[in-house]
């Protein structure tokens, strides 16, 4: 078993670093932390299929940055390919991750495209029947 503290935000990861004393004589728990400059940004659509869990950390990492929609264009053709609830949950991490003008540009990419996956389809109609607006990517 293991611990690893991935994040995201600089000032955290800091302080996530920090030794943390136990009250047990001579243990020091020294978490690794993974943050945002250790993940590379996964713009390549490919890589994004060979290695999607990575993909969906460097949206975490990065996707509120200017390169956001570029990551997201990437993760989530990707994350398709996962079993239906590991998308659904991806999908959602990816999108949760991204600023506002990384959306936009999403939605700017997909405006008039028919979805052709029965799971694209499904998702976009339930988004509909809820009122909002569901975003994939082909």
């Amino acid at each position: 078993m293991g611990l690893l503290v991935v994040a995201p935000d600089p000032g955290v990861a800091a302080w996530c670093a920090a030794p943390i004393e136990t009250g047990i004589p001579g243990f020091v728990l020294r978490p690794p932390v993974l943050g945002r400059e250790a993940v590379p940004v996964v713009t390549d659509p490919a890589e994004a299929a060979r290695r999607p869990e990575l993909a969906v950390l460097s949206a975490l990492a990065h996707g509120s940055s200017e390169q956001g929609a570029a990551i997201a264009a990437a993760v989530l053709p990707a994350i398709r390919e996962l079993d239906e609830d590991m998308a659904r949950f991806y999908g959602d991490v990816v999108l949760n991750s991204l600023n506002d003008a990384a959306r936009r540009a999403l939605e700017a990419m997909r405006k008039g495209y028919e979805y052709q996956s029965d799971f694209a389809r499904k998702y976009v109609a339930h988004g509909r029947q809820e009122g909002g607006r569901a975003i994939l990517l082909r």
